[in-house]
């Protein structure tokens, strides 16, 4: 996913992380335009997408009329989100001006759920400093890798092969198109095992393997360029510590 050369890895994290101070509607516009990448599946390609509002929508998965929203929608990992970013998202993406856009309603091929759980209660915020546990929080209900990364096992994700990849995925890029989502454990020989720090945060950033090709669209690298390099450090070091699994 990266460039391997000095010029390339200059461009990598060169933005400061998010102040503790900022606005409700900053960290929502950082959240939303960056780390969380809505807009990969929320932006049609020829228009602003329609404003999604509400804290009940991103981590209960219930829309306005109470019906369930189903995937790909992260919510196994949105569940996970801080009472904070939340919020921030929430109070974003109702500041943002209004574009009518018509979208159709959602059809699942299964039925879904009443509910995607017991109603979410206080999240708290994860502590920084503490970088694997800060970079898991990134890597999965903010940034959600760890959704398209980890394979299904039925209806849900299967959690103890965290990161083993082989999810086959729309190319957002190409509408005829397929992508298999990459082991991104430390494996290395199926994973990231031989890649540098670098590698990882070009791919991240830049959209780029090692070998120079391009990663597909369905990768959000346009937002994730916008990352602060304290957060995409902290993620590099989550990937680090997971299990490497073939």
């Amino acid at each position: 996913m990266l460039v391997a050369c000095l010029c390339a890895a200059a461009l990598l994290g060169t933005t400061s992380a998010p102040s503790v101070s900022q606005t409700y509607r900053e960290r929502g516009a950082y959240l939303v335009d960056a780390l969380a990448a809505c807009g990969n599946c929320h932006t049609p390609h020829d228009a602003t997408s329609k404003p999604i509002p509400g804290m009940e929508l991103l981590r209960n998965g219930k829309r306005p009329d109470r019906t369930v929203i189903g995937p790909p929608m992260p919510l196994e990992f949105y569940r996970q989100l801080s009472d904070r970013d939340a919020e921030a998202i929430a109070v974003y993406l109702k500041s943002l001006k209004p574009v009518r856009h018509p979208v159709p309603r959602s059809h699942y091929k299964l039925s879904q759920p009443p509910s995607h759980g017991p109603i979410v209660g206080h999240v708290a915020e994860p502590n920084p400093r503490d970088k694997i546990a800060y970079g898991a929080y990134l890597a999965g209900p903010v940034a959600h890798c760890m959704e398209c990364h980890t394979p299904r096992d039925g209806p849900r994700l299967d959690m103890s092969r965290l990161g083993a990849g082989g999810r086959d995925l729309p190319d957002l890029g190409n509408p005829e198109g397929r992508t298999v989502s990459r082991n991104i454990t430390p494996d290395p020989d199926a994973g990231l095992g031989r890649w540098s720090d670098a590698d990882i945060k070009a791919a991240i950033l830049l959209g780029h393997r090692p070998d120079g090709t391009k990663l597909a669209r369905t990768m959000p690298f346009d937002a994730y360029n916008r990352m602060s390099s304290d957060d995409v450090n902290a993620i590099v070091d989550y990937l680090r510590s997971l299990k490497p699994l073939k």
